[in-house]
């Protein structure tokens, strides 16, 4: 929910952002700053992804970080590889 209003935020701070470059060119960066984090907090739901179902295979490591996912409801544990780095979310039954 924070992550959604951030968002709407950030595109009404575009929209006027992007009127005043169009009157004064020394706008321009915060077009530009403003556009990066709308599109940051836009895609960080996909980049992290949705927790999976199950417990990962050979070689993943429970972390022991568990939290309670706003969209789905469900309690997250997180598990690390630790040959890639990866992380996953697997949510708890």
């Amino acid at each position: 929910m924070l992550r959604s209003a951030a968002l709407a935020v950030a595109i009404c701070v575009l929209g006027i952002a992007a009127v005043a470059a169009i009157v004064d060119h020394i706008a321009w960066p915060v077009v530009f700053w403003v556009a990066v984090i709308a599109i940051a907090l836009a895609v960080q739901r996909q980049r992290y992804g949705a927790a999976q179902l199950g417990r990962p295979g050979p070689g993943w490591e429970s972390t022991g970080e568990r939290f309670f996912d706003d969209a789905s409801g469900h309690q997250v544990e997180v598990w690390f590889n630790p040959a890639s780095g990866e992380r996953r979310y697997v949510q708890q039954d």
